[in-house]
């Protein structure tokens, strides 16, 4: 994916902001920026870059100085007799708004591009339901109960069931944040923000179904979200005090 971004960026008279479209968690963006001077001629220089993360976006309510930037290929380039330099960033696998800022050399006006990486198509698995509950949200992530189309589908569908056999509402933990991506843990669970991810959860098949909702009838659960595609043909996952279900794309 490329992008052009064209200002004056020697005289200090404004700067150019461009949203680009969307990229894939992990994924790469080439992009190229252009320059003139106060007088309208190509810029001829070095341009400096950096990749900044906005803090608190990418449906995370946390931030602090180690959340990770991504890279970029160079840290300075030398324009071309157009006044263009190229540049690649690569993203980590979490979600999240990017700055890619270009300043040249040695004062002027910087060129920014913005950058969402996200795992796109997502859909909320619906906040009420006679059939479940929604449980186990906390502060930084408030809202990680999004899954693909197919695993909102299932997981209604295993609810229903579950408690028409056993008369019991089941819980929902966690999902996907809404951007998919990694589902960092945190302080709260003896993690460190942007560390050690909950397991899979990065794209919206993964669902956390806490035992304290389905005992004592957790085989009975176990069964019919097996026949309903919770295990995505590999077994359903038990996970310290809640079952891992994982659901094909």
């Amino acid at each position: 994916m490329t992008s052009l971004v064209k200002l004056l960026a020697l005289s200090a008279v404004f700067s150019f902001q461009l949203f680009a479209q969307p990229i894939y968690l992990g994924g790469s963006y080439q992009f190229t920026m252009c320059f003139v001077d106060s007088g309208g001629h190509p810029f001829l220089g070095t341009i400096q870059f950096a990749a900044v993360a906005q803090a608190m976006s990418g449906y995370h309510a946390h931030s602090d100085g180690s959340r990770p930037n991504g890279t970029l290929e160079y840290q300075t380039v030398n324009t071309f007799a157009n006044g263009c330099a190229t540049n690649s960033f690569y993203a980590t696998d979490i979600a999240g708004t990017h700055q890619l800022i270009g300043y040249p050399q040695p004062y002027g006006t910087p060129a920014t591009i913005y950058v969402n990486v996200e795992y796109s198509g997502l859909v909320e698995i619906p906040a009420t339901s006679p059939n479940y509950q929604r449980v186990g949200a906390q502060p930084e992530h408030p809202n990680g109960f999004w899954a693909t189309q197919n695993a909102v589908t299932q997981i209604q569908v295993i609810a229903q069931q579950f408690r028409m056999q056993s008369g019991m509402v089941m819980g929902i933990n966690d999902a996907s944040l809404q951007w998919g991506g990694r589902f960092d843990l945190g302080p709260r669970y003896g993690s460190a923000f942007w560390g050690p991810a909950h397991s899979e959860h990065e794209v919206g098949l993964n669902v956390d179904c806490p035992f304290q909702y389905l005992d004592p009838y957790r085989t009975t659960f176990k069964t019919i979200a097996t026949a309903n595609g919770g295990n995505s043909g590999q077994g359903i996952f038990v996970e310290g005090n809640h079952y891992h279900l994982r659901f094909a794309y």
